[in-house]
């Protein structure tokens, strides 16, 4: 763990794999949770995957559709939708309903389309 993010650099050329800035963590932390109510990553500190918690609420484009139909990018999937305490493991004929919490894993790089394709925002 580092407390300056900057450091992180310095530490993996030393042969540490795995480092953590409390820094980042925080600021993902605040981030997500000022500008993105009904967003969480749930693994804020890696750089490979990320692991979203997202909520559907009435402003999702995506109400009512299929989960084949959704033009999600290929670095993400769906993994699981947690549904009135019910967990279901999609399939590409399950339909996305209001309040639905979805989980899903991406690429790092692919998260303001992921965003955009579930919520219609950026």
């Amino acid at each position: 763990m580092v407390n300056d993010p900057d450091n992180k650099a310095v530490f993996e050329k030393m042969g540490i794999k795995s480092v953590v800035s409390q820094t980042e963590i925080l600021g993902v932390a605040l981030e997500d949770s000022l500008f993105r109510e009904h967003i969480t990553n749930l693994l804020p500190s890696s750089e490979k995957v990320s692991i979203l918690r997202i909520e559907m609420t009435e402003k999702s484009p995506i109400l009512g559709e299929a989960i084949k139909d959704i033009p999600l990018p290929k670095e993400s999937v769906i993994g699981a939708i947690v549904r009135d305490d019910e967990v279901i493991i999609p399939r590409g004929n399950t339909v996305i309903e209001m309040g639905d919490v979805l989980l899903v894993l991406s690429s790092p790089t692919v998260q303001s389309s992921v965003f955009e394709a579930l919520l219609g925002e950026v």
